[in-house]
């Protein structure tokens, strides 16, 4: 497992969007994926550095995902359209190296979800990212497309999960997958936007990076203990 996240310190697996790629990236990483930046949609109907697409990337540490368009973060756009923009893109750059291809439905609609990854994985693109996640906390949902793609991956191929819910890692990582997996969220950040005071320590960079790394140490613990527990199951 690697769990993704914006660059600090020493920390070796990047997300960044593309608008930050393309002034020119020198910080040290182990693994990059590049982003077309979802935030930079709200209230938008395209990205603002579309025509600078496809990216030619042929560095194996470095990934960049199809610009796809997430109902979530609220687009100026209605979930069909969301939907047909993202499956265009794709359509046009699924088979060009380093890609993601991020699998698009209906916000928390499972039986689209299911069409549109069976649809998607039939095309047989480099590896398949799950998107539409970042603002559901259905564990239900959450726990049925986990489910699904753990029995519907013949190919093993190396799945992504965008924006993530901490329990529903913790589900997936429980359920030690023999494939790739990936994940990148910045959860961890939210509240604290909400709680900074200019001025204080709350408000600084450093303090927001020692909440983040005891979110990804626990995430890295959860995926550790799993791993031993399948070992311990081997040898019963």
């Amino acid at each position: 497992m690697k769990f993704f996240t914006n660059p600090y310190g020493k920390y070796p697996y990047h997300l960044i969007p593309y608008s930050i790629w393309r002034k020119g990236y020198s910080k040290p990483f182990k693994e990059l994926i590049i982003d077309p930046g979802v935030n930079q949609l709200k209230n938008k109907i395209e990205y603002p550095y579309i025509n600078e697409y496809p990216l030619k990337i042929t560095q194996k540490n470095i990934l960049w995902v199809i610009p796809d368009y997430p109902y979530d973060v609220g687009p100026n756009l209605t979930q069909r359209e969301c939907v047909i923009k993202s499956w265009e893109n794709i359509e046009k750059w699924y088979n060009l190296p380093q890609t993601i291809c991020s699998v698009q439905y209906e916000y928390e609609n499972i039986v689209e979800f299911i069409y549109n990854y069976d649809n998607l994985y039939f095309m047989n693109p480099n590896i398949i990212g799950i998107g539409n996640l970042c603002k559901s906390t259905n564990m239900e949902f959450l726990k049925n497309i986990i489910y699904y793609i753990q029995y519907h991956n013949p190919d093993k191929k190396r799945i992504h999960f965008f924006g993530l819910y901490k329990l529903a890692i913790k589900y997936l990582l429980s359920l030690n997958c023999p494939f790739e997996i990936s994940i990148d969220s910045m959860k961890w950040d939210y509240g604290l936007h909400s709680n900074r005071v200019a001025g204080t320590e709350t408000n600084t960079k450093k303090y927001r990076w020692k909440e983040g790394l005891e979110y990804i140490n626990e995430v890295y613990k959860w995926d550790l203990f799993y791993k031993k527990q399948q070992k311990i199951t081997k040898w019963l």
